[in-house]
């Protein structure tokens, strides 16, 4: 039998006919890579300051963006791509090339590299990191693999160093992926010198276009 209270809560209940939505606390985050992501997310419910991230089942999407830079410019265009991602949604790794990994390379579904042109092509740590990636070839096959790359000179040989990075994916059996139509619509974001506001706009557009096609990738 029902007490005196229970019946008013009852009552109360079935006057009331909006429906009731449940709050999610920070008790209900998981901590996935030392970032709190929320465990599920109810279009109604908007988590303050949260960015909804890319979901593949309960984990959201992995992207790696390495770089070797000598002046800082291309260390500026990883950073611009890297922000561009997190803010996509992604988890993020943003690492120097001495500093990454192939366990960094298995960990991602999407891999951005980025290099200054050497004589046309890209630079000897890269080209290292690249070799040895060999022992992991089998996996990152269907992992998203994208390219952007610095030239002091607008003729430098960054098409012929975006090539080269794109065609180390290639025989990984990747996707390759290069920047979105909307602005350029070409192998990747490239930069003479320091990124001005078209070169970071490349780099943000190759970042969005890189986690969106990754997310699919992962859903099919």
């Amino acid at each position: 039998m029902l007490s005196r209270k229970a019946n008013c809560r009852r009552r109360a209940h079935h006057k009331c006919k909006r429906p009731i939505v449940r709050q999610r606390t920070a008790k209900q985050l998981k901590r996935f890579d030392d970032t709190l992501v929320p465990c599920q997310i109810d279009s109604a419910v908007r988590l303050k300051n949260h960015i909804q991230p890319y979901f593949r089942g309960d984990q959201m999407v992995n992207v790696l963006v390495v770089y070797y830079s000598r002046t800082g410019n291309t260390k500026a265009m990883a950073e611009i791509i890297a922000e561009a991602a997190g803010k996509e949604g992604a988890q993020v790794r943003l690492k120097e090339v001495a500093d990454a990994s192939n366990d960094d390379l298995i960990w991602a579904d999407g891999i951005l590299i980025g290099s200054p042109v050497y004589f046309g092509q890209p630079a000897s740590d890269i080209k290292r990191f690249i070799d040895d990636s060999i022992s992991v070839r089998k996996q990152l096959e269907n992992k998203v693999g994208a390219a952007f790359v610095s030239s002091g000179h607008r003729a430098g040989g960054r098409e012929t160093t975006i090539m080269a990075l794109l065609q180390s994916f290639i025989v990984h059996g990747m996707v390759v992926c290069g920047d979105p139509i909307s602005t350029g619509g070409h192998y990747g974001a490239v930069a003479s010198g320091t990124p001005d506001d078209r070169s970071s706009q490349e780099c943000r557009g190759l970042a969005k276009k890189v986690v969106a096609l990754a997310t699919k990738l992962q859903s099919t």
